[in-house]
């Protein structure tokens, strides 16, 4: 079973669910083409190949950029 971006969001502590759903919104907000999955266990935002991702560790959420 793959996980969906609400389902990754859902399963984070509060204040790290807070801080991905706001970067999905922001993703969303600049590029409403942009498609998303969960890739490499973290939610991925592409358009023509990766363009972001955000990954929530223990005490920390990193925002990757690609582009």
């Amino acid at each position: 079973m793959r996980l969906s971006i609400e389902e990754y969001i859902a399963g984070l502590p509060p204040a790290q669910a807070l801080v991905v759903a706001a970067v999905r919104e922001l993703v969303h907000q600049a590029a409403p083409e942009v498609t998303e999955s969960i890739k490499w266990a973290q939610p991925v935002w592409a358009m023509n190949g990766p363009v972001c991702s955000a990954k929530a560790f223990r005490k920390a959420t990193n925002v990757n950029f690609w582009r």
